[in-house]
């Protein structure tokens, strides 16, 4: 795992069928929930910025990580899917809105 990395083991896992549907929505969930975690500790107001507070929670000891896990509950973790999918939503939006890639009309510049 080390050498392909995790997304690539996770990818080869997908396709090998070692991760199912259901395994598939567990591990979103937990991701989720880890993110959520994260939120609360940054939330704090305790860091200057997201990154000075990513690496703190990347210190913290498996026992400190568990006390801010345990304080995502389910009315917590609905609110988080609920940011996500409309940053998702709003991404997507401003995505089609924008000049970025051109018109879908336009002709390309030789």
């Amino acid at each position: 795992m080390r050498r392909l990395g995790v997304e690539a083991a996770f990818d080869l896992a997908l396709a090998e069928g070692d991760v199912d549907g259901p395994m598939q929505k567990w591990l979103a969930n937990e991701a989720c929930r880890e993110f959520a975690a994260f939120e609360l500790f940054f939330s704090t107001g305790q860091y200057s910025s997201a990154r000075s507070a990513g690496n703190a929670w990347q210190r913290l000891s498996p026992h400190d990580r568990s006390h801010w896990l345990e304080q995502v509950d389910d009315k917590v973790l609905a609110d988080m899917f609920r940011q996500m999918g409309v940053r998702q939503a709003g991404l997507a939006a401003s995505l089609l809105s924008s000049k970025l890639f051109g018109d879908v009309t336009d002709e390309p510049d030789l």
